[in-house]
């Protein structure tokens, strides 16, 4: 079949659907580039070869396929992260994907057309950053494309997704890990611990009591606050850019983010412990507030020493500098939202109460993430009812 063949029109058993394919033109290595539709019926695959065939004749030059704006890979995945992913996906995360777009995949594939990149190729390019980087973030680059030849597809823009013919990193021995351990509660008492009297008393205490994300923490208001009602209400997130700071409007400071999930804004009770830390906590600010030349009121309950809202990624070095100043065994702030949820398990704590609190959107995400220690639980259940039982069978 040449490249301006009228095409042909087959049933695939293994997708159970009739394909209509027709040549669209030829690749610099002289390959043929086919343009393809999926029917139910091979009556409508008749009639979508058709539609194929007079899309492509009536272009001015079918020889070779044409790069417009909206086959390049880069031009079509900005569009879709701009418009239609903007509206599906939290601001960090879209910021998140641009990033990995621009950094890893854009040098390689941004001014190639989608239909002609290959599963091959990309094997070869997954293979070749795992080299440099570690299985996680290959495996995220990864699934940021699959996103976008997914897009392509719903537009008809291509018929298949490489991605999927492609296989996820497996970790090495030798993978930077960045993810610790949970603290245990021995662990998390030595924290509380040497928090006292430290800029991290409050912060520390939070964290352990109530598994907070690091931005709902930061992103705190005064007015989240009712320490009569002793009550903490999540109502945001605080998050940081991508890339270098000062770029742009949003690379000059963090901003203000909905809460990740729709059960993320949620109401906390406070301990009496918890009471205490905040007035604490309020006292010593109104006094940096007293011998601070220039504060900027953000209402923000931790801030920076001036007043404005923490970069997250200026506190977790702060952070780290606490740990390794107490001899604190090094975790990440959001280890200790794991620390929360597993040794909540281990205390008994029914698990709908912690997805609550942690504002998983779903039980069943906690129960992903947490499987092991709910696991345990049920054992623990199962062996209690037998046990039971098993003492009256025995008078």
């Amino acid at each position: 079949m040449n490249a301006r063949g009228q095409g042909t029109v087959t049933y695939d058993k293994t997708k159970r659907k009739w394909i209509a394919r027709i040549p669209m033109g030829r690749r610099d290595n002289g390959t043929t580039i086919y343009r393809k539709r999926q029917a139910s019926t091979k009556r409508e695959a008749q009639v979508a070869r058709q539609a194929l065939l007079l899309e492509r004749d009536t272009q001015p030059d079918c020889a070779t396929p044409i790069a417009t704006n909206e086959t390049l890979f880069k031009t079509f995945a900005d569009d879709h992260m701009r418009h239609e992913a903007s509206n599906e996906l939290r601001a960090t995360t879209c910021a998140g994907y641009s990033y990995v777009l621009h950094k890893y995949v854009y040098p390689t594939y941004g001014n190639r057309m989608l239909e002609t990149i290959t599963s091959i190729e990309l094997a070869k390019f997954f293979s070749t950053m795992r080299d440099d980087y570690s299985a996680s973030q290959v495996n995220y680059t990864r699934a940021v494309m699959s996103r976008i030849f997914n897009a392509g597809m719903t537009h008809r823009l291509i018929d298949d997704n490489p991605i999927r013919r492609t296989k996820k990193m497996r970790p090495r021995p030798d993978d930077r890990v960045l993810v610790q351990p949970h603290w245990t509660l021995e662990e998390c008492q030595e924290a509380l611990t040497a928090s006292a009297g430290t800029p991290f008393d409050l912060f520390i205490r939070l964290a352990i009591y109530t598994g907070m994300r690091h931005g709902e923490l930061l992103g705190l208001f005064w007015d989240d606050i009712d320490l009569d009602l002793r009550t903490l209400t999540v109502h945001r997130t605080i998050a940081e850019p991508k890339g270098p700071r000062g770029t742009d409007e949003r690379g000059t400071a963090p901003y203000f983010n909905e809460p990740k999930t729709s059960l993320g804004r949620r109401t906390l009770q406070l301990s009496d412990d918890l009471v205490n830390a905040f007035v604490r906590h309020r006292l010593e600010q109104v006094q940096v507030i007293e011998r601070t030349e220039q504060w900027y009121w953000t209402n923000c309950v931790f801030t920076s020493s001036n007043g404005k809202p923490f970069w997250p990624s200026n506190h977790s070095g702060y952070f780290r500098n606490f740990l390794r100043a107490n001899g604190l065994r090094h975790i990440r702030v959001h280890d200790i939202r794991h620390s929360f949820a597993v040794n909540a398990l281990e205390l008994g704590i029914d698990l709908p109460s912690i997805s609550r609190a942690l504002g998983h959107s779903s039980l069943q995400i906690t129960m992903d993430v947490y499987g092991r220690g709910a696991g345990a639980l049920q054992n623990r259940a199962t062996d209690g009812i037998a046990n039971y039982f098993g003492r009256d069978s025995t008078k």
